[in-house]
């Protein structure tokens, strides 16, 4: 695969994305480092891998070759694990707004349909992605719908499923809400639950719901304090 740059000279493509530190804004390699430390404490433990909100993908890829690269052993003939990674999108942007995420800090994504990417250039990146990495295809998935009604009719039909770190990037309160009010329920000990933007202004409803989970379940939050997103997370002692 060829791009052409500024000035008309083919690149290989590859060979520039070796080098994605550069074309990167600082704040994207802060946030995979940080995602990577959280993710490797807990790659010892048995359990999946969950992320609320996959936008774009760019962290859904990230954390499914953390899983190929960590714990990628299965038994071969089903492809058999505990380590499976699930992502959950509306696939229509922001949904549920409410006046719990009203605040007067302006951001141009705090609206019906916020964040709204073509879901098809996602899925057909990640059909390309399966075929190329067979040894975890079958271990990706992605569920579609609104978190309030798809979370619970997951843990619904999938009760043998288990939780070792969760990201939270859904923004506002009612989706995060409701993952909150039943995700203790199938995290396994020591495991992690990161928040994206808590303690952000712009995004007042994460901050509600996650403050109402930690006091609830006399939690602890921590941060990482080299990078501006996940902006805290908890360990799950339970």
């Amino acid at each position: 695969m060829k791009i052409v740059d500024d000035s008309g000279i083919e690149r290989d493509f590859f060979f520039e994305m070796s080098k994605y530190a550069g074309h990167l804004y600082k704040s994207h390699v802060e946030r995979h480092l940080a995602i990577y430390e959280l993710y490797k404490k807990t790659c010892e433990l048995p359990g999946s891998v969950a992320e609320f909100g996959i936008y774009n993908g760019s962290t859904f890829f990230f954390l499914a070759r953390l899983i190929e690269i960590f714990n990628g052993p299965s038994f071969e003939v089903h492809d058999s694990s505990s380590h499976h990674l699930y992502g959950f999108d509306t696939f229509e942007g922001v949904m549920g707004l409410t006046d719990k995420d009203t605040t007067e800090v302006h951001t141009t994504k705090r609206h019906k349909a916020g964040f709204k990417q073509d879901p098809n250039i996602f899925l057909g990146d990640l059909e390309h992605f399966q075929e190329a990495n067979c040894g975890i295809a079958k271990r990706l998935h992605t569920i579609k719908g609104d978190a309030t009604v798809s979370f619970p009719d997951f843990v619904k039909r999938n009760p043998g499923v288990r939780f070792r770190f969760v990201l939270l990037d859904m923004d506002i309160f009612e989706p995060t809400h409701a993952v909150l009010n039943s995700i203790l329920d199938y995290m396994v000990p020591g495991g992690i639950i990161a928040f994206d933007e808590y303690g952000f202004p712009e995004w007042p409803g994460e901050t509600t719901a996650v403050d109402q989970f930690v006091r609830k379940n006399h939690l602890k939050l921590n941060a990482i304090p080299w990078a501006c997103a996940p902006a805290a997370y908890c360990v799950i002692n339970n």
